[in-house]
């Protein structure tokens, strides 16, 4: 059985200019050829292609591509847990620079073995972040696959006054996300083909010590999760879409259907929705943190852009990119993560006009007080015209008052008389 698993996180880039290639030549910039590119517009959505496969050199805006390969003998590490050991082979780093400040990385790794227990007692051990300083167990992974991409988050930005150096490389959350393929040969599929092995490959869960143990999950969620989540368009294979996790369970997969899936419903698809999925929850935790109105209005502006350019409703011409997107998406809540921003969005707009109205009901209170104003006083000076006041009151002063009143007095009857009839 081979196994393949990509662990992916991601860190901010805080500006920064420098590339993984300038920063270190061991990272290959890997752009398509102008033939790749027009291949590729052939089956998906030439927008959301070339979001995928930025390009700076050519001035396509989207993601920078960048390599580190390993060759077998050195991506070759051996991880003890307990008193077994387990061969990991790292095979290839990536590190995908993004619109917005966000770098997502990759770290594909592959073993083989015959028990679904050793790939998640591995990868639960490999995706944990949060014990890469203390797990001695993990230390010769880290050391190779890890490393290289911390050397490069460390060089663009101040990552020593925290707990642990390694928290840069997950903006949000306490684990790194997985997409992984499973091949199980044919003469073993009856026994590991079916949707409890899926299920525990996704969740990275061990088989329980008995048919019913206790603390094993329970046949609702079981088969609501299987219900909502899961994937089965093919009679070889059926995948199950997590919030951090993506797998594949095949039988016989071919190599070509293999490179499919990496390079496409993963390099393309998966990061897509990562990329989306952290620009959404980070745009809603600075609406949270954001107190000065001038920030939130800058985040709208910022999220109107992401709109316009970075955020497409249908990707692919095919019918199964379209339906692994849409699985992806719905598992990472994307959905949700957009109605909070708009909800956000829409609260702030509300406000911002109601200030607006405020400022321009004041506004319109003091012109109409000086229009009223000016017409009392014009209409008793046109009085005192036709019937001095000094004649008639002994005083201009005295009648202009008097007469001021009489005025005001008539206009707040008629003001009042026309908000009773209103109501």
């Amino acid at each position: 059985m081979h196994y393949t698993g990509i662990i992916c996180g991601n860190f901010s880039t805080r500006g920064a200019q420098l590339t993984p290639e300038g920063h270190d030549a061991k990272w290959q910039h890997a752009v398509k050829s102008d033939k790749e590119r027009n291949i590729g517009h052939r089956y998906y959505y030439s927008r959301f292609y070339d979001v995928c496969f930025g390009d700076k050199s050519q001035g396509i805006d989207g993601f920078n591509r960048y390599v580190y390969d390993l060759d077998a003998e050195r991506g070759e590490v051996t991880l003890e847990f307990g008193e077994r050991q387990y061969k990991v082979q790292v095979e290839r780093l990536g590190i995908y620079i993004c619109p917005f400040d966000i770098a997502l990385f990759s770290i594909m790794v592959s073993m083989e073995t015959d028990d679904y227990d050793d790939i998640s007692r591995v990868m639960f051990q490999l995706r944990n972040i949060m014990n890469y300083d203390d797990n001695e167990s993990i230390k010769p992974f880290v050391d190779v696959a890890v490393e290289p991409i911390m050397s490069y988050c460390s060089a663009i930005g101040d990552v020593e006054n925290v707990a642990s150096r390694y928290e840069h490389l997950m903006l949000y959350g306490n684990k790194l996300k997985i997409f992984q393929i499973v091949n199980v040969d044919e003469c073993d599929s009856e026994a590991k083909f079916n949707d409890r092995s899926l299920y525990d490959l996704a969740t990275l869960s061990l088989k329980p010590s008995g048919a019913k143990a206790l603390d094993g999950m329970s046949d609702v969620h079981f088969n609501k999760i299987m219900a909502q989540n899961s994937l089965s368009v093919y009679n070889n294979w059926m995948a199950l879409s997590l919030i951090d996790s993506f797998t594949i369970l095949g039988v016989d997969i071919s190599d070509s259907n293999r490179c499919n899936w990496i390079d496409n419903y993963f390099g393309m698809i998966y990061l897509y929705c990562l990329f989306v999925k952290v620009y959404l929850f980070a745009l809603n935790n600075d609406y949270d943190v954001a107190k000065r109105r001038s920030r939130r209005s800058m985040i709208s502006e910022t999220y109107d852009d992401f709109e316009a350019k970075y955020y497409f409703i249908d990707i692919s011409y095919n019918f199964l990119p379209r339906m692994i997107d849409d699985h992806i998406s719905k598992a990472l809540e994307i959905e949700s993560e957009k109605s909070r921003v708009y909800e956000r969005i829409e609260r702030q707009n509300m406000i911002r006009e109601k200030r607006a109205d405020s400022r321009m009901n004041r506004l319109l209170f003091v012109i109409t007080s000086l229009t009223l104003f000016s017409a009392i006083w014009d209409g008793a000076s046109l009085i005192n015209e036709m019937f001095p006041y000094k004649e008639f009151m002994c005083s201009t002063a005295v009648g202009f008052r008097i007469v001021s009143l009489c005025f005001m007095l008539l206009v707040t009857i008629f003001c009042l008389l026309t908000f009773r009839r209103r109501r």
